[in-house]
């Protein structure tokens, strides 16, 4: 077990294939796996920026408070729930990411490639934003050719998932609800957007740019 600024959580190393293992369908045999606690606020984002390439961070069942932007800049890392990670101690479920912050920034900015999100619920209030429409969620930039899978994505404005640069995302068995746009495409990026639920948006669900040219 290691302790970081009050946050417990549990890291095993994979080194080969002997030790690698199945979370949401997907073997992981690459990089260290940790286990996280909702212990403290910015469990999620102080356990991304102390990853190495590669790492998958499970977070247990709890409600997990974010107060500041999250950046995924490092290649293959893999967040996502306890449910349907087969490790030992069997599957749990339950993981909630929250925040509420006056910011110019997404919750989430994607930057590189192979990240997955699976299976998370993410609840983002913008309320005391400057202006809640330029808010996203999750923002994927630049050649990110991320995932988003079985997340459950929910806030009062702004829009869900963002989409630019260059990147290829897929976004997939998803239920966005409850803003301002659910999925908005611009820049040269061509995502797949595939068997999701998007309801109540106050403009529109999936919106693609003029400009948009992927």
């Amino acid at each position: 077990m290691i302790r970081t600024q009050s946050i417990t959580s549990q890291v095993v190393e994979i080194s080969s294939p002997s030790k690698s293992f199945m979370i949401h369908g997907l073997q992981r045999d690459e990089g260290a796996v940790e286990i996280l606690s909702p212990d403290q606020e910015g469990a999620v984002r102080k356990a991304i920026e102390r990853a190495r390439s590669h790492t998958t961070i499970v977070l247990s069942p709890g409600t997990y408070i974010e107060d500041a932007p999250i950046v995924i800049a490092k290649p293959g890392i893999f967040l996502c729930s306890a449910d349907g990670a087969e490790l030992s101690g069997g599957s749990e479920h339950g993981a909630c990411i929250c925040a509420s912050y006056r910011s110019n920034q997404p919750l989430f900015r994607i930057e590189s490639e192979d990240v997955t999100i699976s299976n998370l619920a993410i609840e983002v209030d913008f309320s005391t934003s400057e202006d809640e429409r330029a808010r996203s969620c999750i923002l994927i930039d630049h050649s990110s050719n991320a995932r988003i899978e079985g997340c459950s994505i929910t806030t009062n404005a702004g829009k869900a998932i963002e989409i630019t640069g260059k990147s290829k995302p897929t976004i997939i068995d998803s239920v966005i609800k409850d803003c301002m746009i659910g999925v908005y495409v611009h820049g040269h990026s061509a995502p797949t957007v595939t068997r999701n639920t998007i309801s109540a948006c106050k403009a529109s669900c999936l919106r693609v740019a003029e400009e948009a040219s992927g």
